[in-house]
């Protein structure tokens, strides 16, 4: 006759199952809460705004800093615009347009009702840029402008001309914003604007000349590779290329999102 078994009685296989499940839903929550900390960069968890121009890594004049202080506040003033500026020394490897996007979260640059605000970030150790655009002014600083903003204050950066450099961003920012910024045309435009300039004989010669240097490639390189160039000059001619772009708000507490462009 079968012993008893108590009512109390556990297996100890159940019991020992317990255990390494524990163990994982705790090392998925650590996991998770990692994750979570690092949504916001490390680096400027501690930056706070002292004004318009915030130069952390000490690299602009007094004279410098107290100039674009006082046209920046004058701007919001007569626009309610707000372009800020922030200098860093390094970001510990982080990437500068989520960066910037974090901070210009943070501080909420520009107004809730216009999302109107301009982020231009400068880095010290790597000589990194980066203007991000609220969505109220994407129409009139575009991705494209502001790279184009980026590449024209290059050499100043190179440099280190750094009370150079920030100023003329600063100028041109305020006046894309005011939809006066003309960025230099690209070498189709100026091809273009050179074959508007001529006689219409020699757009005709041109055209003409054009046409048996494409047939003699053509012709040189057989049918197949023929095609292949005739497909990509036609494709060259009629394609083009767009850029998105994302927007933030401001010190009123606005949207936001990633339009902008780093150099």
């Amino acid at each position: 006759m079968k012993a008893a078994v108590p009512l109390s009685y556990k297996p100890k296989l159940t019991q020992r199952r317990r255990g390494p499940m524990k163990r994982i839903a705790v090392l998925m929550l650590g996991v998770m809460i990692f994750l979570m900390s690092g949504c916001t960069p490390a680096v400027h968890k501690d930056l706070k705004p002292t004004g318009y121009v915030n130069d952390f890594a000490n690299v602009l004049s007094l004279q410098t800093k107290g100039k674009l202080e006082s046209d920046l506040l004058n701007y919001k003033k007569t626009t309610t615009n707000e372009v800020v500026v922030v200098t860093v020394d390094s970001l510990d490897g982080q990437d500068i347009a989520d960066f910037a996007n974090h901070l210009a979260r943070k501080w909420g640059i520009g107004t809730k009702e216009k999302n109107n605000g301009v982020l231009i970030l400068v880095v010290k150790d790597t000589g990194k840029r980066r203007i991000e655009v609220g969505r109220g002014l994407e129409g009139v600083l575009p991705d494209a402008t502001a790279k184009s903003i980026l590449l024209e204050t290059r050499p100043q950066f190179k440099n280190r001309q750094y009370d150079e450099g920030v100023s003329l961003l600063v100028e041109k920012v305020v006046l894309a914003t005011k939809g006066e910024y003309k960025a230099p045309p690209t070498e189709e435009q100026r091809f273009i604007a050179w074959f508007i300039s001529l006689a219409w004989w020699e757009k005709v010669l041109f055209v003409i000349g054009a046409l048996i240097l494409l047939c003699l490639v053509i012709a040189a390189l057989g049918s197949d590779s023929g095609s292949a160039i005739v497909g990509a000059f036609i494709g060259g001619a009629l394609g083009g290329d767009d850029s998105g772009g994302g927007g933030f708000g401001g010190f009123g507490g606005g949207d936001f999102g990633g339009g902008g462009a780093s150099d």
